[in-house]
């Protein structure tokens, strides 16, 4: 049985995975704190990112990667914590030392995102991003 902040975390969750499908890099920047903030990215070994350095990171995405697909396999937690499960599916459209993949290579990620929120549960303010790649097929 879900608990009371099932709903607010799941719609809280929603527009920032459409943001990320949009290439919404503004919107994707809303969701974190100005100052303070701790991004890791295991799956690329992108340590302690600042919010600066964040937007420089997410940005190079839509650089190298194209024809994104973001699906939610799970978000539990509550308001000031959450783990977010997603499968992203994108195409290489410009080789990254940080993938081993070539040009025009689908490729699949398996991410947990382990997601520290604001009190007021609208900023995050720490993240940590697990990561497995799944070789093209």
């Amino acid at each position: 049985m879900p608990h009371s902040e099932q709903e607010f975390i799941e719609k809280r969750q929603a527009p920032y995975t459409q943001a990320i499908l949009d290439g919404d890099l503004e919107k994707m920047m809303s969701y974190f704190v100005d100052q303070g903030l701790e991004y890791t990215d295991y799956g690329v070994m992108e340590l302690n990112m600042d919010k600066a350095a964040l937007r420089g990171f997410f940005g190079g995405l839509w650089e190298h990667c194209g024809d994104w697909e973001c699906k939610t396999l799970s978000v539990e937690g509550h308001k000031t914590f959450t783990v977010w499960e997603a499968e992203s599916k994108f195409t290489v459209i410009k080789e990254s030392p940080m993938m081993k993949y070539q040009v025009l290579q689908r490729v699949t990620l398996l991410t947990a995102s382990l997601q520290w929120w604001d009190q007021e549960g609208e900023k995050i303010v720490k993240e940590k991003d697990y990561a497995v790649w799944k070789d093209p097929e």
